[in-house]
């Protein structure tokens, strides 16, 4: 139900697709557990051929695109609710929003 809400406000926005994340580790050798002790909820981002729209606040987070490969193409810090990524890319991408101090991130799929 939670997921149809969002993809009908995102019709009603005029955006085309919304980003449906899961959640990763930065870095497994830290020790410890990675996640918080409470449920993480994953940022809500709608995107319309180039431009990311952050329902959910973002700012300060690292956002970073990964080719194929798993190669990063695309790195940048989030600073609005909007952001418009670069032209020239083309594809299929990996898209983490990797939130400030923390030892996990959102991970999802983005085709430009």
């Amino acid at each position: 139900m939670f997921m149809a809400t969002n993809a009908v406000n995102a019709r009603i926005q005029g955006v085309s697709d919304i980003v449906e994340f899961e959640v990763g580790i930065v870095d497994p050798t830290v020790g410890g557990n990675p996640f918080p002790k409470n449920p993480v909820n994953p940022p809500i981002v709608y995107y319309d051929n180039y431009t990311l729209t952050f329902e959910t606040p973002c700012t300060g987070y690292v956002l970073r695109l990964l080719d194929e490969y798993g190669v990063e193409v695309y790195s940048t810090v989030i600073t609005s609710s909007t952001l418009q990524l670069p032209s020239w890319l083309s594809g299929e991408y990996e898209l983490q929003i990797i939130p400030t101090g923390c030892n996990y991130y959102f991970t999802g799929t983005i085709s430009l």
